[in-house]
């Protein structure tokens, strides 16, 4: 499916839920088998700040822009976007109408049930480096594989049995999570205060990520933050720092940088000869041999 086409399918949809009852957030919810589908429309301009889910969610705009800010980064979307909107990170949003019509969006959130066995379809998969960013890259967002799961899935709201809805959504899931978002559709059903914490700076990694911004976001006072870091073996320091060096390796590997002082700076190190001695350290090897 083209993504004119699915992008006119989305649309479609967002006016059939239109439709919906709003709960108290103003979403216009529709429930399917192992997911359920909302619509959100905006007249005016809108900006929430702390956003947290209770379970994460795919969404693809499809009328005006929406940005989401993460710390320091701001990122931004337009129709036919997609991003993920994960569990347990604060988000600040912002929605904004077109000059023509009002800002929507359609949101897809998965249930427990089939996330569970998107887990137990992936066990024995080899590990993925996680996705750099929740917005999904053009290649991934408009690429035939997912472009066709979509479409498929939006297709089949209303006219498929609960199996085949499962196959469509496990279908997408799958897609999403071999291409580095396992960490945001699928995360731990108990997670440690270290991988939430790993999440929450992994979004954001060149934020002044003080013991103070970390508590008031993980809702926990500063010495609870230190004494569960400590109990579960490891600290603040260490684990900012190590999300910031895998940060930065990702950046370089995959050429999204061309300088080491690009990656230093995007992975929250103000000093590049700081960031390429902590770098040797870790993987053994100079950044520099990476961005040449």
């Amino acid at each position: 499916m083209a993504t004119s086409s699915l992008l006119t399918a989305a649309q479609a949809l967002a006016v059939r839920l239109d439709r919906q009852t709003p709960d108290s957030a103003g979403v216009n919810w529709l429930s399917v088998p192992f997911a359920r589908f909302g619509g959100y429309f905006r007249r005016q301009s809108e900006r929430l700040v702390d956003v947290s889910l209770a379970r994460p969610i795919l969404f693809i705009v499809v009328g005006g822009s929406k940005q989401i800010s993460t710390g320091a980064t701001t990122l931004h979307h337009r129709p036919g976007d997609m991003a993920i909107l994960p569990v347990g990170v604060p988000l600040t949003v912002l929605n904004l109408p077109a000059d023509n019509g009002p800002y929507r969006s359609v949101m897809v959130e998965f249930t427990d049930t089939v996330r569970d066995r998107c887990r137990q379809l992936l066990a024995d998969s080899p590990p993925v480096p996680p996705a750099a960013s929740l917005t999904l890259p053009p290649d991934l967002a408009h690429g035939a594989a997912l472009q066709q799961a979509m479409g498929h899935l939006l297709a089949g709201i209303g006219t498929v049995d609960p199996a085949l809805m499962e196959h469509r959504l496990l279908e997408v899931l799958l897609i999403l999570c071999r291409a580095g978002y396992g960490g945001h559709l699928l995360p731990a059903p108990s997670q440690s205060i270290a991988t939430r914490l790993r999440a929450m700076v992994r979004l954001a990694p060149e934020t002044d990520w003080t013991a103070e911004t970390v508590a008031r976001h993980l809702a926990v006072s500063v010495p609870t933050l230190h004494r569960r870091l400590r109990a579960e073996g490891t600290s603040l320091r260490a684990e900012v720092e190590s999300v910031r060096l895998e940060y930065g390796h990702t950046l370089l590997v995959s050429r999204q940088v061309s300088t080491v002082a690009e990656a230093a700076l995007r992975s929250g190190y103000g000093s590049p000869s700081r960031f390429a001695s902590r770098f040797r350290q870790r993987f053994g090897a100079n950044p520099s041999t990476l961005s040449a």
